[in-house]
């Protein structure tokens, strides 16, 4: 799927993970694994991905369904069961 943008790439992203799950019949598994402190646009949806209170602060109320881990902690990304 081609987009105009970076943005748009991940916004799609994120509607294809989560109308795939709930297509397949798993309307629960609808989290995304997310690195703390990232970025990945400046959409309402990417800058709560990103984890980021310099990013979110101010924009409430938050966007359910990310979960953030520390870049290079496998340990802690292997917590959140995915």
């Amino acid at each position: 799927m081609f987009q105009n943008s970076g943005a748009e790439a991940t916004e799609v992203a994120i509607k294809a993970a989560r109308r795939y799950f709930y297509s397949i019949g798993k309307p629960n598994k609808n989290r995304i694994l997310c690195i703390q402190n990232s970025f990945h646009g400046r959409t309402i949806a990417a800058i709560f991905a990103s984890g980021s209170k310099k990013m979110t602060e101010g924009f409430g109320p938050k966007v359910p369904g990310f979960d953030h881990f520390v870049f290079g902690n496998h340990k802690s990304m292997k917590k959140k069961n995915y």
